[in-house]
């Protein structure tokens, strides 16, 4: 096994019918509980769909050691 191909992928779902969605007015709020070494997944196309205000929220959160997966190239 190489460097490159030694992490393992992990999947996760639910099968729950419940919804847990909670929407915020202040990207803080949003962000203030990612923790250290987490996956961060963000949508948004081209230079207009860019999450910026939550990126800049995770900047001041002073999280480290993030994965970022995003849909812009």
């Amino acid at each position: 096994m190489t460097e490159r191909n030694r992490h393992t992928c992990g999947c996760y779902f639910s099968t729950s019918n419940q919804r847990s969605s909670q929407f915020y007015t202040d990207p803080f709020e949003a962000v203030k509980d990612i923790p250290n070494g987490a996956t961060v997944l963000v949508g948004g196309f081209g230079l207009c769909g860019i999450p910026e205000n939550l990126i800049n929220s995770l900047l001041k959160t002073g999280v480290k050691d993030l994965t970022a997966v995003s849909n812009n190239a």
